[in-house]
């Protein structure tokens, strides 16, 4: 019997651009390519974007499609309305270059697999109309639409909308935790959970050397430097625990993206001598590691892989009330939860950990058994259940 073939389609430029959804991404398909040909296709190399943040394993294709992106002038529109031009013409470029695929396929057994609601699964769903052989599968990976509709909010219905009948042409739809579940069966979509997944094996070593050029201890934040991300909270609440006497305590942020804004916030508050952007690291095992504790303040969706780590690693986590940490811990307490947005709690919270943090111990190996759920061998495994109806 043939392989199938997986077509993974992305809406940033993989792997030339590093996200929850490219690591998804490139730690499935490098533990799938033994069993299924793959082809991945993503957006052209970004202006800028010289760093390559994953090595494509052999045997894997790569097929780019087009995108203004690649200008430099293209950020001088982006975040505009003008970029709603570029994002119709992208959907269309998917389209084309996922016909070019199936086309050197010859009619084998193909799955199509959109990494997102929105301009990917578009495409998709056009091409299964033309092509009703081929499986989509809509990966939802976050609510998409809700938050390009931030971006764009003159067009909110219609992003809303876009995005549910985007999802009504999929065979299958997946969500990355039971929040994003939820979220979408209100609006009349069934989905599958598909987690997130860790290498839990190297969490398992010892400590290894503290890559902190201090002996402070360490609050660590790990993530792309978004406000949805709960930056500019964390450095409110940092104020206020220095405001209140805390010493010898530093403020790290690791995770790609324009620190310069919270820079400017941090200096305002006059604390900046002990906040640091540490940047995009290949290996954060370290940081987690040796970090006091650890923050987790997304206001995405699903079970983020930075509070899986978190917890993998056996130091305490503060993180939000929210159905997105709450999903982590309904059989046994794994962090420590505080009123979403509430920066007066949240330093509380983090006070409390950082002068007990030996009460915390129970919670932090609750953590480490619930974060060995999440090992890529379990996450593979159910994903190739769900796409071969097993």
């Amino acid at each position: 019997m043939s392989r199938r073939e997986l077509v993974f389609v992305l809406e940033n430029s993989f792997p030339y651009y590093a996200g929850g959804i490219e690591n998804w991404t490139y730690n499935m398909v490098k533990r799938l390519r033994d069993n299924y040909h793959i082809t991945i296709v993503s957006e052209n190399r970004n202006f800028g974007s010289e760093r390559l943040y994953y090595n494509i394993p052999d045997g894997i294709k790569l097929i780019p499609y087009f995108s203004f992106r690649k200008y430099k002038w293209y950020s001088l529109i982006n975040h505009s309305y003008f970029s709603l031009l570029d994002y119709k013409l992208r959907k269309h470029s998917i389209a084309r270059a996922i016909n070019k695929v199936l086309n050197s396929l010859n009619d084998k057994d193909t799955v199509i697999i959109a990494l997102s609601t929105m301009a990917a699964s578009y495409a998709a769903g056009k091409i299964k109309h033309n092509h009703k052989e081929i499986e989509f599968v809509c990966s939802s990976r976050g609510p998409h639409a809700d938050v390009m509709s931030k971006n764009y909010p003159l067009f909110k219905k219609q992003i809303l909308a876009s995005e549910i009948s985007n999802m009504r042409r999929a065979d299958i739809v997946l969500t990355n935790g039971y929040d994003t579940q939820e979220y979408y069966s209100k609006r009349g979509i069934r989905s599958i959970v598909m987690k997130n997944g860790v290498d839990l094996a190297p969490f398992y070593d010892s400590v290894p050397e503290s890559p902190y050029k201090t002996h402070n201890k360490i609050i660590l934040s790990v993530g792309t430097l978004w406000d949805i991300k709960g930056i500019p909270e964390l450095i409110s609440a940092f104020g206020i625990m220095l405001r209140k006497g805390v010493q010898n305590v530093e403020l790290c942020f690791a995770g790609k993206g324009d620190p310069s804004k919270y820079e400017e916030q941090a200096k305002r508050l006059g604390v900046d001598k002990y906040v640091h952007f540490i940047g995009h690291q290949s290996n954060l095992i370290p940081y987690y590691k040796n970090a006091t504790v650890i923050a987790c303040l997304s206001g995405g969706g699903g079970f983020g892989m930075a509070a899986i780590e978190a917890m993998a690693s056996g130091r305490p986590v503060v993180a939000w009330d929210s159905p997105v940490y709450k999903q982590f811990q309904t059989t046994k307490q794994t962090m420590v939860l505080t009123e979403e947005k509430n920066v007066e709690k949240l330093a509380q919270s983090l006070m409390e950990v950082m002068s007990n943090e030996d009460n915390f111990s129970i919670i932090c190996n609750n953590a480490k058994l619930i974060a060995s759920e999440f090992d890529w061998s379990k996450v593979v495994d159910d994903f190739i259940k769900i796409i071969d109806n097993q």
